[in-house]
């Protein structure tokens, strides 16, 4: 007799693959109402919402979570809804720089560039983030030893206070909010768009794992590329400790064609 448990799992693992297949072919993402229009449309909208909103306390409206918090259940604060903000405003390719609207994913950002063999000088590796979050919770990866933090690679953004001004911010215009911005996730306003800095891309990342035994030798390593040392051109730096007997070093370069040994 064959056992019903099995069968009924069988079903349920089968039907989970189905299903799983018929969201990620079939089934596209709605784009909200607001997407097609141009940037300073949007803006008039949010300023709109945001008078409109007649509560002392805002939150963003956001169609995902990266924070993995849920929200508190408070019914005296109102949500903003901004997640029209996905697209790209506009691309300087002889400056290598990048105009974006602040709820676009690094995701769909590199999907853009990589037309014209440009990436970001940061992209952190969970590709949902947002250009916005990364703002203002400080996002890095391991480019981060040679550009330092995402706000590092933002010369400039626009910011909605909590007066409902949208501000431009960089190192001339109000000056104090773009250096102190960074790190205050949303409690100084929300960012609607950033322009980024761009570097050229290639088409292949040739990446050498060296383990290390001694700690201190792992330091020395790591501190040949301060103070904008970098002896091999490297592209990319990164770190992995298991104990203090066992440290791996990633460096990665980038290279228009692999290594031999990988044809």
């Amino acid at each position: 007799m064959i056992n019903i448990f099995l069968v009924t799992s069988l079903i349920l693992f089968f039907s989970t693959i189905l299903i799983k297949y018929y969201l990620i072919n079939y089934v596209k993402v709605k784009k909200h109402k607001y997407s097609s229009l141009s940037f300073n449309e949007k803006k008039s909208i949010i300023k709109s919402n945001f008078s409109n909103i007649k509560a002392r306390k805002i939150r963003l409206s956001k169609q995902h979570n990266n924070i993995y918090k849920q929200n508190p259940r408070d019914n005296t604060i109102k949500n903003l809804d901004l997640n029209f903000l996905t697209e790209v405003i506009n691309i300087d390719l002889e400056n290598k720089t990048i105009h974006v609207e602040a709820l676009m994913t690094y995701e769909r950002l590199l999907d853009y560039t990589l037309q014209y063999n440009l990436i970001p000088q940061i992209v952190p590796e969970f590709k949902a983030l947002t250009i916005g979050g990364t703002i203002s919770g400080v996002g890095l990866e391991s480019s981060s030893f040679k550009y330092g933090l995402v706000p590092d690679m933002v010369y400039e953004f626009e910011v909605l206070t909590g007066t409902g001004d949208i501000l431009t911010v960089n190192k001339d215009t109000n000056k104090d909010l773009y250096l102190g911005f960074p790190n205050t996730y949303g409690t100084l306003g929300y960012v609607l768009s950033a322009k980024l800095k761009l570097v050229e891309s290639k088409p292949y990342v040739h990446i050498k794992n060296i383990m290390f035994n001694d700690p201190n030798i792992y330091i020395e390593e790591i501190n040949k590329y301060n103070n904008n040392n970098n002896p091999d051109n490297i592209n990319f730096l990164d770190g992995m400790l298991l104990n203090k007997s066992e440290l791996f070093l990633m460096k990665g370069k980038m290279i228009d064609e692999p290594p031999p040994f990988l044809n």
